[in-house]
């Protein structure tokens, strides 16, 4: 494990932590957050069924799944603690699904390699994640 303090970043969390998927290799992961709970249980989940079970890659610690916007395909990270809205695609992925207006800038990001917008739009398509639509 390594450790952070959150409360003196750029951008300060209000989490006492973050516990990463490696941390929980040996159990079941139930989150459940409409009821605000973590689960752990021993055992193994059930074959995938491409509706409620679904396969997933473990990629430096985060659980990645497929999930389709209209006809096209995307790997996605579920990252339990994003801040900046329910989805966040790459430009370039973005800007091959149907929009319901025009994107407008948000906000801004920095990374390791630079500065840039962040924009916000309605999409016209339904995004898929297993049985589950958004």
């Amino acid at each position: 494990m390594i450790s952070r303090e959150f409360k003196n970043s750029p951008r300060p969390l209000k989490v006492d932590g973050i516990l990463g998927l490696n941390a929980f290799k040996d159990y079941l992961v139930t989150l459940d957050f409409p009821g605000k709970k973590l689960r752990l249980d021993k055992g193994e989940l059930p074959k995938s069924d491409g509706a409620e079970i679904l396969d997933y890659t473990n990629e430096a610690g985060i659980a990645t799944v497929e999930l389709s916007v209209a006809d096209k395909r995307i790997k996605a990270r579920l990252d339990t603690g994003n801040g900046i809205g329910a989805f966040v695609f790459p430009t370039a992925f973005a800007e091959k699904l149907n929009f319901a207006g025009e994107p407008r800038v948000v906000g801004r990001a920095r990374s390791a390699t630079g500065d840039m917008e962040i924009k916000q739009v309605q999409l016209k398509d339904t995004i898929k994640l297993g049985r589950h639509e958004f």
